[in-house]
């Protein structure tokens, strides 16, 4: 037999909820400049490039077109709740300030040279 003090009262814990919560945005949400849909897709190119650099370290120039799509559709999601970086909502307002980085990559070589130089041939 247990016997429990009159002055401790059991912990009680909150029930887990099973119902998937709205995410509030974050405190340093946003107000964006417009409300971006799948149309945009070339007219924000710029700040869908940064943003897939920064944000999933992904170039663009590497994904196939379907899943570039995709990925602006979550990009436009994140711009409308006002939940990108300030900094990509301004970029195109104040060119000096954002990141320079580019946002493509060549898959290329640029450092490879070629093992064996093509010889030259004079005439």
């Amino acid at each position: 037999q247990h016997f429990r003090s009159p002055s401790r009262q059991p912990l009680v814990f909150p029930a887990a909820s099973k119902e998937k919560k709205k995410r509030a945005p974050p405190r340093h949400a946003m107000k964006p400049p417009c409300t971006l849909t799948p149309d945009d897709y070339f007219k924000y190119n710029r700040e869908f490039r940064l943003w897939l650099r920064d944000r999933h370290a992904v170039y663009f120039d590497q994904l196939p077109s379907d899943k570039a799509r995709k990925y602006f559709e979550k990009f436009a999601a994140k711009w409308n709740d006002g939940r990108v970086d300030s900094k990509i909502y301004t970029m195109h307002q104040n060119l000096g300030d954002f990141d320079h980085r580019p946002a493509f990559q060549s898959s290329f070589d640029w450092q490879k040279k070629p093992s064996h130089p093509a010889p030259l041939h004079l005439a």
